[in-house]
Parts: C-alpha cells; structure tokens; sequence
C-alpha cells in the first residue's frame, strides 16, 4: 500500500536531529531569525522548495517557508503550521542545559517549546516527497514566527499569502488525539491613579490617594462572576477564566503611589469579545466608584499590533481534514484516535483560530501532551520521540491523503 511506504522514510534518526538541531538554536520571541535559516536550509537539501517570508514591520523575523507543490492547484491544498519562537527557559535545569539537547532514554531532553511538532510536519512532507506520492494539491509547510509575543502575526501573514483549504496545527495534542477546541484569550491592563503624598504629610491635612489600595478594591472585584457570557453545553470544561498576572506601583514604601498597573488574562469561550470584556470590566469599576470617588482608573484593551485577541477554537468533528487525520490514525494504528477538548491544551491557545477565521479549518494535531512530555514552563523539559515518530507517521498519511482527488 502506497502509505505503508511513506512510512519507510520516517527515520527515527533523522526525526532526533532535526528535532535536536532545533532546539539547540535559541529563538526566543524576536530572534527567530537563525532557526528560520536553519529551517530553509534544511527544507532545500531535503528537496523542498523553501524560502524566508517577511513578516510586515518585523525584517529581521521571517517566517521559514516549505512548499511540496502539488499536480493541480483546483484539489485540495493544506497547510502545516507551528511557530519557530519560543518562550524565555526558566532557570531551574539540571539534567542538561536548555539549548544543549540531550537524548535519554527515548526522551529529547531540553528547551523545546513546540519544535518537536515542527520536526513532525517536515519530515511527514518529506515522507511524502521521498516515497514518489505526488499530491494533487499543495502541501505547505509555514514555520511561522511570533506566536508568543505577537500572537498571530506570523500565521495570519502566511495565510494572506498561502491560502490553502485546510490547517493542521502541530501544537502538542498528543500523538493520539486530534484538539478541535480551546480557549481564546484577551488580555488588557487596568491602570489606577493616585494622588502622591509622603505618609508624615497626611496628618497636615495632604490629601493622600494611594493607587494600590484603590487597586486592591478592583482585584478582589476581578473574577468570573463579573464576565457576561452564554452559558452553554459547548463552552469548554473550566472556561472563561480570569488572572491578574502583573502588577507595578509606587517608588517607596512610604509614599502613597501616585498610579498603579495591572497586566490580566482572559480565557474566554465563544462570544467574548475585547469589547464584551471591557465593557464587563468598566461596569465594575463604576460600582466600585459609586462607593468610592477616589477611585480613577481606565481600561486599555491590548490590540494589533501589540495584541491580537484570539477567539477560541471551534471546528467540527465533521470537517474532512479531522476526519481525514483520524483515518489516517486508524490506518496505522488500528483504533481511532480521541477527538475533541477534553486534554489540557484546552486552556492554552494556539494559531489556530485565525487559520478558521480565514476560512481554513485548522484542528490542532502534534506530538506531546501532559503525559508523554514535560513543558517548557519548568526546567527538564524534555518531549518523546516516539510522539514526534507517531506525529509525524499520521500527518504524513493525512497530508498525502487530504491532498488527493477523493477530496
């Protein structure tokens, strides 16, 4: 069978160096330029045609192309998809250092972020390539840049560009589910003002407003309960949720502060908005101002360029490229992989939603999960290389599949 061939070219070995040579190139958010050179590089030795996409306002950042072209642009054409930049490491390594990747055990130990799925997609493409399947329709592989800082800029560039009809995202799902939803995220400050005034001032009558006591009110206000949203059956498990993930105020323990600034987050479910929240928001602070006129603050919704909001993830299980993925699965493996919400990139959030808003259903399918390899929130991060192995195998058959005439 022409997949069981395909399958001759997924090398174990080749799998762990691309994978290693990735990871030990730092590409923190805003240096993603060596690993996009690196990638490019590869892709054209392994007979891709490859080159570097310029992202707008951001040279020096491109996204790393592929293209496996297909014999007749009217057929199915897809994109693979997974970002190049990554988080800063966390200092707490022990086992090697986090760009000194390191193979223990079946386990690639170091600072990896999703470039273990990066690894998947390309050799899936290049699985297809080498066994002689010349798909109908084009094959892209877009390693996108900035989808930790500039949330969406990358992809939505490579989308305009390479507009394709269907996505997989290479996030981790595990090898053996297919993610067709997650939350959205929308993120904003609250910024307080104070009236500045040193604490032996007030007995002389200063007035004395201090911004992170007017604060404090706010955040003990900051919660769920203050979200308006529809309560459905089809919201994730655990969603929305809301954090306040950084604060600044003051110069000195014994002044009032003259401002206060708090960074929040919001895992929204279908139907918030930015506006939706603000507009949740601001009713709060004017309950808080009914029982407090000292209280002046404002809220800045982050939006493009800095911020672009991202609603959740919805795509049905019907879609032909989820179904295609889990055909492919159950070829390989003989049982239907799990489909839907219930893993833990559920409250995380991907790419994928701007790929569906532009009209290319995107269910997000790679390797690693919360059992089969550790994150790069802590040190030791390591993935498995057989969830890369497996990744690869099915978005291979998937792919080859997808991008054929039944389609």
């Amino acid at each position: 069978m022409a997949w069981k061939k395909m399958l001759n070219y997924i090398d174990e070995e080749r799998v762990i160096e691309l994978t290693k040579g990735m990871m030990s190139i730092p590409s923190v958010s805003g240096q993603e330029g060596k690993v996009a050179e690196f990638l490019v590089k590869e892709m054209k030795e392994m007979g891709f045609k490859a080159e570097f996409q310029k992202v707008p306002g951001h040279d020096d950042r491109p996204n790393a192309i592929g293209i496996l072209e297909g014999t007749d642009k009217n057929l199915p054409s897809l994109m693979l998809m997974g970002h190049t930049d990554i988080v800063p490491p966390s200092p707490d390594w022990t086992i090697t250092e986090p760009f000194k990747p390191k193979l223990i055990d079946g386990k690639i130990y170091g600072h990896h972020h999703m470039k273990g799925g990066l690894a998947s997609m390309i050799i899936a493409a290049y699985a297809i390539k080498e066994a002689d399947i010349k798909p109908r329709g084009d094959i892209i592989l877009a390693n996108v840049m900035g989808e930790c800082d500039l949330y969406g800029l990358g992809t939505v560039t490579a989308c305009k560009q390479y507009k394709t009809d269907a996505g997989i995202c290479l996030e981790p799902s595990g090898g053996h589910y297919i993610c067709i939803g997650h939350t959205g995220v929308i993120q904003f400050n609250i910024n307080v003002e104070g009236v500045h005034a040193h604490q032996g001032m007030i007995a002389d009558g200063v007035k004395r407003v201090n911004a992170i006591e007017k604060m404090a009110k706010i955040i003990s206000k900051l919660d769920t309960t203050i979200l308006t949203y529809k309560e459905s059956e089809n919201n994730i498990k655990g969603l929305p949720r809301i954090m306040v993930g950084k604060i600044e105020g003051g110069r000195h323990p014994a002044f009032a502060a003259a401002s206060c600034t708090i960074d929040v987050d919001v895992r929204s479910v279908e139907g918030m908005t930015a506006e939706s929240v603000k507009k949740d928001v601001e009713n709060m602070i004017e309950k808080l101002k009914a029982e407090d006129q000292d209280i002046k603050a404002s809220v800045d919704m982050w939006m493009p360029p800095k911020f672009y909001p991202r609603g959740p993830l919805k795509v049905s299980s019907e879609e032909p490229i989820v179904q295609t993925i889990k055909e492919a699965h159950k070829k390989i493996y003989g049982y239907d992989p799990g489909i839907g919400t219930d893993v833990w990139l559920r409250v995380f959030v991907t790419d994928s939603p701007f790929m569906n808003e532009m009209g290319i259903p995107t269910p997000v399918y790679g390797p690693g999960a919360g059992k089969s390899s550790r994150s790069d929130v802590g040190g030791d991060a390591y993935i498995e290389v057989e969830e890369i192995m497996t990744c690869a195998k099915v978005v291979a058959v998937a792919a080859a599949d997808f991008c054929s005439e039944r389609r």
